[in-house]
């Protein structure tokens, strides 16, 4: 539960850089390309932390969170490094957003869990 917030704080601004350098507003340099995959580094490392895979509510939906993050990761890792074609990135930012939506669903499961136990 502790690396909860961490977790969506970083998801929430990778998405807000990656649509920012997408619509053009955030110059795409170095600098943002590095900052964007390092916080989806940062991702890729509280999702398991922060999402438990124990017994519980939607605890299928939980693990598949905990590692949903390598999909948008392995396809931006392919942008950065110049083997996926730039007309996949539609596809990167859905993948992102989907991955949020399993966060938070999963965190909320997790929370309603903590209060239920007591």
């Amino acid at each position: 539960m502790r690396y909860g917030l961490a977790l969506r704080a970083c998801a929430y601004l990778t998405f807000a850089i990656g649509l920012l350098m997408r619509l053009g507003i955030y110059p795409m340099g170095r600098g943002a390309r590095h900052l964007h995959l390092s916080l989806a580094v940062a991702v890729l490392v509280l999702a398991p932390l922060a999402i438990s895979a124990g017994p519980g509510p939607r605890r299928a939906l939980r693990r598949v969170a905990r590692w949903f993050p390598a999909a948008p990761f392995v396809l931006g890792l392919g942008f950065f490094l110049g083997f996926v074609p730039m007309a996949l990135v539609d596809l990167h930012a859905l993948l992102g957003i989907a991955a949020i939506a399993l966060f938070d669903i999963s965190l909320a499961a997790q929370r309603r869990a903590a209060a239920a136990r007591g």
